[in-house]
């Protein structure tokens, strides 16, 4: 029995290290973000099924926006986070592969995670019931971005594949979001 127990935690540890080390997002449920203020949001109204080549998305501001994103960026207070949601993440099977997560890749750049516009990297592990989201804070490089005039008024995000996932997989997003929360 002892030995059972003993397995038992090696084997939550285990997982605990590769959410961790194997996840640069950090995963909260759903509904905390709920209640965020949205900054942007996916522009398709379907979710986003992802595969073996890069998807992009195009980010809109909410209809209720009086002001463009430079400026509500620029009017965030000082310690206001923005962070970019992937909402609903779901596959039917086991995908066999991790996405990265790029923010305004020029078209035609080829995406490396050591240039200024690679954000993190999320993957598919327990994700059957599409009530996981992967999170990241952004805050600094929209900042950035909007302080240079260069974000645009419409970013894009755009998901591309590291390594090959099973194509019977089927991983989709929900939605794409851009939200803010207080430190």
């Amino acid at each position: 029995m002892r030995a059972v127990g003993h397995a038992v935690a090696t084997v939550v540890s285990l997982l605990a290290v590769m959410t961790f080390f194997c996840q640069v997002s950090i995963i909260m449920p759903v509904a905390a973000a709920e209640h965020d203020a949205m900054l942007a949001e996916s522009s398709v109204t379907t979710a986003l099924t992802l595969g073996a080549s890069p998807v992009s998305v195009t980010l809109k501001p909410p209809a209720a926006a009086t002001a463009g994103l430079n400026k509500r960026l620029l009017a965030l207070g000082g310690t206001d986070q923005v962070y970019l949601l992937l909402q609903g993440l779901q596959a039917n099977a086991p995908v066999d592969a991790s996405y990265d997560v790029y923010l305004n890749l020029p078209v035609g750049h080829a995406p490396a995670r050591g240039d200024s516009y690679y954000i993190g990297n999320f993957n598919f592990f327990d994700s059957e019931s599409g009530r996981r989201s992967a999170v990241f804070n952004v805050t600094d490089r929209l900042r950035s971005l909007a302080g240079a005039d260069a974000l645009g008024e419409q970013p894009t995000v755009t998901i591309v594949p590291s390594g090959h996932p099973d194509a019977a997989a089927t991983p989709t997003i929900a939605r794409v979001l851009l939200v803010t929360a207080p430190r």
